[in-house]
């Protein structure tokens, strides 16, 4: 009989236990077994909305099931999650654990919020990479989910697949995580993605594939150097882009094709050369549009018959705020300068005053003093707009262009003397015979050579 009782207390176990689960009741220690500041959050979420004081022994699976609204477990000093903390909170729709210190989640943490709609994790310290890929998988009605601020240091990346099955997903913050790379697919309901602040230096052309209803996307602050001509293609929903704060050097054409809906461009503080005005072509709803100062583009110089020198160039867009018929930052006037010595000194082409050509044209034509080779570039200058009474507009110049090289074919002569003198032609140097005494010379352009005095002799005009 004695050696049978074993069998019959296991028997018993066996029979509380299957009661317990069909009562609903979790066990005699209910949620005491969890972390204390989730314990904490949930007797506070249920006794509030129930206006009652259980403790945590007291509450059993039917209890968590029906609890909802907000569990707040921001700022509690949370160092680590239980497997289990969560359990049972089928209806929960809010789950708040910012400024905590978090560095891992265990794997199935999340699996029973399946009615779960915001989930902020923000400023802890998680481990991004080493996280489950399937950490977030059963929150199949997640609209909100901010994962910002949580690499101190080093460079980190996502797992591959951590968004499926994030289908109504429609705010994503990965902002200030030191992401050193991003790959999709992404969630294809996202209407905000908040990536600035991180250390991208390029894009998968392909990235932001599906994803029709985006309507914000924010770049700004990492350490891009260039964009793929089709990466923002298809964002048919697009108003609000931000590039800012990069190291772009380049804007290429068609970028913004399609994008019909943009109202905002966020693209200064960037390291552009030449962006043609074009950029923003067929972009009717634009309101505003920061670039910053690009330089002037295809830029040419020709040596003239008469050995001056044409300097020609493409104009570069120019920024506006608000809308694009007002707040507009327009060129205002170029600066040419030239160098004799291969780029080592520089200056302004015109001698006289030392400012910049103050004319929207985009060609000028320089006589240089001396023959050989010179090198040009040009700057846009642009009238800002500064919050100050008595001079309240000024003109700054924007980046140099590339630099291009001409060659001044001859010297010339740059005087005339009252009287006219002879002017010898010998071996192809020109010659100009000292005045008779007493007489003055002036200073003005002369005339160039022409092959058919060669050997003789011509009077000065």
């Amino acid at each position: 009989m004695a050696a049978r009782l074993p069998i019959a207390l296991v028997a018993l176990a066996l029979l509380i236990a299957a009661s317990i689960e069909a009562t609903g009741a979790q066990s005699p220690q209910g949620i005491c077994g969890r972390t204390a500041a989730v314990q904490t959050a949930i007797l506070a979420l249920h006794n509030g909305h129930n206006n009652t004081s259980l403790a945590c022994g007291a509450m059993d699976t039917a209890k968590l099931n029906g609890l909802g609204g907000t569990l707040n477990l921001e700022n509690k000093g949370i160092n680590a999650l239980k497997a289990g903390d969560f359990d049972d909170l089928s209806k929960l729709k809010v789950l708040n654990l910012n400024r905590n210190n978090l560095t891992t989640l265990p794997k199935d943490i999340f699996d029973d919020l399946g009615a779960l709609t915001h989930l902020f994790l923000r400023n802890n310290k998680l481990n991004l990479s080493a996280l489950s890929s399937d950490v977030f998988s059963n929150l199949s009605n997640l609209g909100d989910l901010n994962l910002g601020d949580n690499v101190d240091t080093g460079f980190t990346n996502l797992p591959t697949g951590i968004f499926s099955g994030l289908d109504k997903l429609a705010f994503l913050y990965l902002d200030k995580n030191r992401l050193s790379g991003l790959q999709g697919p992404l969630p294809s309901n996202l209407f905000q993605l908040e990536l600035q602040f991180n250390e991208l230096t390029s894009l998968p052309s392909n990235l932001f594939d599906g994803l029709s209803n985006l309507g914000r996307l924010y770049l700004d602050e990492n350490r891009l150097t260039s964009l793929h001509p089709n990466v923002f293609q298809g964002l048919t929903a697009l108003q609000d882009l931000w590039i800012s704060s990069n190291s772009l050097t380049s804007l290429p054409a068609g970028l913004f094709s399609g994008l019909t809906k943009l109202k905002l461009i966020y693209a200064h503080d960037n390291d552009y050369g030449y962006v043609p005005a074009s950029i923003i072509a067929g972009l009717g709803g634009l309101d505003s549009f920061r670039l910053g100062r690009a330089s002037p583009g295809n830029v040419s110089a020709t040596t003239l018959p008469n050995n001056e020198i044409r300097i020609s160039w493409a104009a570069p867009a120019t920024e506006f705020y608000d809308r694009p018929d007002r707040g507009r930052l327009p060129v205002t006037g170029y600066a040419i300068q030239a160098s004799t010595d291969g780029g080592l000194n520089w200056a302004d082409v015109d001698e006289d005053t030392g400012d910049p050509v103050y004319s929207d044209a985009t060609e000028y034509t320089y006589a240089p003093a001396s023959s050989g080779g010179h090198l040009f570039r040009v700057a846009a200058y642009h009238e800002t707009w500064w919050f100050d009474a008595e001079n309240p507009w000024e003109r700054r110049p924007g980046p140099w262009s590339a630099q291009v090289h001409a060659v001044a074919q001859q010297e010339r002569e740059n005087r005339q003397v009252e009287e006219p003198v002879e002017i010898v032609f010998r071996s192809d140097v020109l010659r100009l015979d000292t005045p008779p005494e007493g007489d003055t010379t002036i200073v003005t352009p002369f005339f160039s050579i022409n092959p058919e005095y060669l050997g003789g002799t011509v009077a000065a005009p």
